[in-house]
């Protein structure tokens, strides 16, 4: 039985925190003591680097998320591959891709104590590009965008897939983005909400400046080719916002599926328009 099947066999729990939003560790020890309490078996390693992580990723059998959207997207490209389920408590400011607010984690604990729970499981893409004989490749749950440079010109995008010219534009960018990253910078943009366990890719374009551009929702196996051409000195390539490169020359870029799934913890009575229409639609009513 997989790990995303058999939450309440659970031996070690993995403790992730954004350290900038829990700076004197209150929430990280309520939130042990909780643990604790609903998984007396259960070893709970906490840490606070996703980049040089001081435990055994292979040994979780839960991952807990402390932090809110951003935190949750490095804590998922960190276990990509490893089949752990993430439960995300949100102690951020929007807090849409995670399971619950954090005055509500002891409810969420009893809840995947009892079993009252689903697994879903999220696309995630995979990017790789050349760069001075070295591929470089990178895995988001969000997207991948690829914009000009701040202060270059219109830039010219050949989109092909899988092996076949799709569509040409000039304009200032494009994003590929998974149905997760679909309500992000995509919605911004405006692309099209697509329902988070859909297994698609919505490809829009950034301001084009070319009459007639369309964007796309293409399966999710499609393999992708970005050609980027302009009288420009370099652009940029984004991985769910967080990881950011300057290219300076022509190369080609491929985004593909990355072979493996984000397994979000769901509690029972989740509801993701209920979610979607307070934390999205509300929130941005709210800021006028």
């Amino acid at each position: 039985m997989s790990k995303q099947e058999a939450l309440n066999e659970i031996r070690v729990i993995g403790l992730g925190i954004n350290r900038d939003k829990d700076p004197d560790e209150l929430i990280q020890n309520k939130i042990q003591d909780l643990l604790s309490q609903y998984f007396p078996q259960c070893e709970i390693v906490a840490f606070d680097s996703y980049e040089h992580p001081t435990v055994d990723l292979l040994d979780l059998d839960l991952f807990v998320v402390l932090g809110g959207d951003g935190t949750f997207l490095s804590a998922a490209r960190l276990i990509h591959g490893l089949e752990i389920p993430m439960l995300g408590i949100n102690i951020g400011t929007l807090g849409f891709l995670t399971a619950v607010e954090y005055l509500d984690a002891e409810k969420a604990f009893q809840l995947i104590r009892d079993g009252r729970y689903t697994i879903e499981h999220r696309h995630m893409l995979k990017t790789r590009f050349m760069a001075d004989d070295v591929v470089e490749e990178f895995v988001a749950m969000n997207d991948v965008v690829v914009t000009k440079g701040s202060l270059g010109r219109i830039m010219n995008y050949r989109i092909f897939i899988d092996g076949h010219h799709a569509t040409s534009f000039r304009g200032d960018g494009v994003i590929f983005a998974t149905p997760t990253g679909s309500t992000a910078y995509n919605l911004s943009a405006g692309g099209p909400i697509v329902y988070p366990t859909v297994n698609a890719i919505s490809m829009t374009a950034i301001s084009p400046h070319t009459l007639g551009v369309r964007n796309m929702v293409i399966a999710g196996e499609s393999q992708i080719t970005v050609q980027v051409k302009g009288d420009v000195s370099s652009y940029n390539l984004s991985v769910d916002g967080q990881q950011n490169f300057n290219i300076d020359t022509n190369r080609t870029i491929e985004i593909t599926d990355s072979g493996h799934r984000a397994h979000i913890v769901r509690l029972d009575g989740y509801d993701y328009f209920d979610v979607l229409r307070k934390k999205v639609v509300y929130k941005a009513q709210d800021t006028y």
